[in-house]
């Protein structure tokens, strides 16, 4: 694997194995095509420029719709790569942040690698940045087990379930 193309990884990856205990579980190398499901159109989509909301939007402007069709034949490249993966850490428990009182929380830190994509630099962080989104909210459906999950951002590659 070419390390150019490497995102460097929030955590440690040294350990090649995945890692279970309770609910918390470490995985160094899983495939993208359990996440597509959960690609964010309309935030991908505005972020792009278009403006309404997805699958409206794509009805509503060729250009719209010439980008999903875009975006969703280079999602099905990269689920059917072995180059493109993601990795992902998921512990539940007490999240201790400052001026607030303990709760319990689930920190999702996530790496994700991805090869020579042909997109402009603005597009690739986009695409970048909403895949991310789409693994989170992956694991906040799989973890709800039937409640509401609320999913915020903390940094590029973290986010908290909760």
């Amino acid at each position: 694997m070419n390390d150019d193309n490497m995102n460097t990884s929030p955590f440690d990856m040294d350990d090649d194995e995945p890692c279970f205990g309770g609910q918390n579980f470490r995985a160094p190398r899983l495939g993208l095509g359990r996440v597509v499901q959960y690609f964010p159109w309309t935030e991908y989509l505005n972020a792009c420029g278009y403006d309404g909301v997805y699958p409206s939007m794509i009805y509503m402007d060729d250009n719209a719709d010439e980008e999903c069709q875009q975006t969703m034949q280079l999602l099905a490249v990269l689920v059917a790569s072995h180059d493109a993966w993601y990795s992902a850490e998921l512990y539940f428990g007490e999240v201790k942040k400052e001026g607030l009182e303990e709760d319990k929380r689930g920190v999702l830190t996530l790496g994700l690698n991805l090869p020579e994509l042909s997109l402009d630099a603005e597009k690739e962080q986009i695409f970048r940045r909403s895949l991310l989104r789409a693994i989170a909210l992956y694991y906040a459906h799989e973890e709800s087990y039937g409640h509401e999950v609320t999913l915020t951002q903390e940094s590029e590659y973290v986010f908290i379930l909760s």
